[in-house]
């Protein structure tokens, strides 16, 4: 139990630094005159990088595309996606099939702890 209080101490002050420097990195960015809406703005000791985040309305864009807009000015790429029940199911009929066409590897573990009410 003492290394759960532990980790609970210690994710409590990683909180309260990760509060600290993102209010500081605030402050920072205020002092940068000009910036870019995207991109990175450089001065003599600091660059401030902005990013921006897009959602793609897709019946909007099918309607795009449908309208015969020339394939050159499409500017959406669909990536393919692993479909992990399918995955599974094949992984017991053909493993060696899968095995040639997925790499795997561990990913980064991870704690999760709630209290538990009695």
């Amino acid at each position: 139990m003492d290394k759960i209080k532990q980790l609970k101490k210690l994710r409590q002050k990683q909180s309260d630094l990760k509060f600290a420097i993102l209010s500081l990195e605030q402050d920072i960015i205020k002092d940068v005159p000009n910036q870019k809406l995207e991109g990175v703005t450089k001065t003599s000791w600091r660059s401030i990088t902005n990013k921006l985040i897009r959602k793609l309305d897709i019946n909007a864009y099918n309607a795009f595309v449908a309208e015969g807009i020339p394939a050159k000015f499409h500017f959406v790429d669909y990536a393919p996606k692993i479909d992990l029940k399918k995955l599974r199911a094949l992984e017991l009929v053909l493993p060696e099939i899968v095995s040639r066409c997925i790499t795997t590897k561990p990913a980064k573990t991870t704690i999760t702890i709630k209290e538990v009410k009695k």
